[in-house]
């Protein structure tokens, strides 16, 4: 299988003889890199952005990407659809845990969980963000004592009672994940770094909701997120990259009965 980088610096091709005439591609490109001339699709390449568009809405399977044909990409099937009471529950049900079961994450779990994650939609497709997973006790001792520190060299008001619980051997940076997921950005000089944070937020959006349907449960690691952005020994442990998220992911040790009420929204119509 081709490299994220070797894929990404492919093209999009076209085949014409597959071609039904329907339009849908040009419809639908955000960019408008393919044109009907006399009925058929024309691709400009240099300002295609690689986002898939056209690959997912054609119904005869005229174009690939990376000399992948459209035929080898599973299907969206419609019976997999879910319904409006399902997305409900998934969305409303959703909980911060902070409560996991002691042991190890099964590695695949991990890695499908974050294959899902990375589907999350990103500005212009720039697709930026990379992902460390911290799951020894050692290295997850090593980024919560740090995380510590920094709230001491913050001088956070609450610094003081969570170094005096962290000293206890109380995990008051992690509660006790066996598995923390962080996300970082490339350095790049791309216009759309600028919505990095977004688009970690997204990805690890997708992974919150996903982890149920793999037995774990997350939680966000603001601590972590912050420290990172602001501790210098944090900053090197990811080479100065900005790390955009980071998720506490475990087997959850509580199980939730029903949904809690929120704030009315609050909503404005122009």
């Amino acid at each position: 299988m081709a490299t994220p980088q070797a894929m990404w610096a492919s093209h999009v091709e076209l085949d014409t003889d597959k071609c039904v005439h329907c339009g849908s591609c040009a419809r639908d490109c955000p960019v408008r890199c393919i044109t009907m001339a006399d009925g058929k699709p024309t691709l400009k390449i240099d300002t295609c952005i690689k986002c898939g568009h056209c690959i997912a809405v054609c119904p005869s399977g005229c174009f690939s990407m990376n000399d992948v044909p459209a035929e080898s990409l599973p299907r969206i099937k419609p019976e997999n659809k879910c319904t409006a009471e399902q997305v409900e529950q998934l969305i409303r049900g959703r909980r911060s845990c902070r409560n996991f079961k002691t042991g190890p994450v099964d590695k695949a779990k991990i890695e499908k969980l974050l294959d899902l994650a990375h589907y999350a939609n990103t500005g212009g497709n720039s697709q930026l963000l990379e992902y460390t997973v911290i799951t020894t006790p050692e290295q997850l001792k090593h980024f919560g004592q740090l995380a510590v520190d920094w709230m001491v060299a913050a001088e956070l008001p609450f610094a003081k009672g969570m170094q005096s619980a962290w000293n206890k051997g109380i995990d008051v940076v992690f509660r006790g994940a066996p598995c923390v997921i962080v996300v970082t950005l490339t350095p790049t000089s791309s216009m759309y770094s600028a919505l990095g944070f977004t688009d970690g937020a997204i990805a690890l959006a997708n992974a919150e909701l996903a982890a149920p349907s793999l037995g774990l449960a997350t939680c966000w690691c603001g601590f972590l997120q912050m420290a990172a952005q602001q501790h210098e020994p944090l900053k090197k442990e990811f080479n100065n990259r900005t790390v955009v998220g980071a998720l506490m992911v475990g087997e959850p040790n509580v199980h939730y009965q029903r949904f809690v009420p929120r704030k009315p929204v609050q909503l404005s119509w122009r």
